[in-house]
This record gives structure tokens, C-alpha cells and sequence, in this order.
């Protein structure tokens, strides 16, 4: 399935006209993800880069746990994600244009909380890219 939608997401990369260096994903909870046994948001990215022929990288962490997001307001949703990931340290995206995937975008508080963390590292640019939204339109940030 995340081969198909990943189809879908470069579709509309290709559209913008943008020419990201590297792909990297939304983490996910150690706990979750070994509950899980994937995240779905790193498979989307694996497969873009395929597509793509772009690396991708692991370059966030989420440090802390995040309540739930789910009926909860953007207000409450920015506050709730607040400093929860991390770039990890050596990560190479200085001055580099660096494609951030997710799988949905709700309010924008998990992509927000990601590049306030990936900017550390000094990219050039951060775009953003998510399967589907609650917006109307594909988000494109």
C-alpha cells in the first residue's frame, strides 16, 4: 500500500517544481513503533526515495511522548507536541532542501514541531509533504 501512495505523494512533488537534496520522516515512539512494527510515515519516505533516486535519512527523534492528538483543537494539539522530536546530532542536511513526509496532516503541530527541530541543523529549505490532509487540497508547506 505505502508503494502506491508514495505514486501518489512524488506526483505532487513532481508538480511543485521542487528539488529536494534528501528525504526524511515524522518518528515515531519507540513504544509505538515496536507495538506497531512500522511507521508508516518512514515507509512512505523509503518508497519515495525509490521514486525519487533521493537519500533518505533518519535525522528526528521524538524524545517525549505526546498525548493523543486525536480531538484535540490545533491550540491544543501545537502545545501537546511541543519540543517532543529532536534532529539527531551529524545528521547532514546543512544547506541542503529537505523533503519532510508524513502520512496526514491535521492542524500542521506535528510537521511545525519537526522543522522548529530539523532547522537546528541548518537545511537551506524544508518542504513538506503528507498522503492526505483534512484540508481540501494536497498540503504542501
Amino acid at each position: 500500500m505505502a508503494a502506491y501512495m508514495a505514486e501518489y505523494m512524488a506526483d505532487t512533488y513532481y508538480e511543485t517544481g521542487w528539488d529536494a537534496d534528501i528525504i526524511t520522516f515524522v518518528p515515531m515512539e519507540e513504544k509505538r513503533m515496536k507495538a506497531r512494527g512500522y511507521n508508516q510515515a518512514m515507509l512512505l519516505a523509503q518508497h519515495l526515495s525509490d521514486i525519487l533516486k533521493k537519500p533518505c535519512v533518519t535525522a528526528l527523534r521524538r524524545d517525549k511522548h505526546a498525548d493523543n492528538l486525536a480531538g484535540m483543537n490545533r491550540q491544543q494539539r501545537a502545545e501537546a507536541i511541543k519540543n517532543t522530536m529532536s534532529a539527531i546530532d551529524g545528521t547532514d542536511i546543512k544547506g541542503k532542501v529537505v523533503l519532510l513526509i508524513d502520512d496526514v496532516m491535521t492542524t500542521s503541530a506535528t510537521a511545525n514541531e519537526c522543522c522548529r527541530a530539523l532547522r537546528k541543523l541548518n537545511p537551506d529549505k524544508i518542504y513538506v509533504i503528507t498522503f492526505a490532509t483534512s484540508r481540501s487540497r494536497p498540503f504542501l508547506y
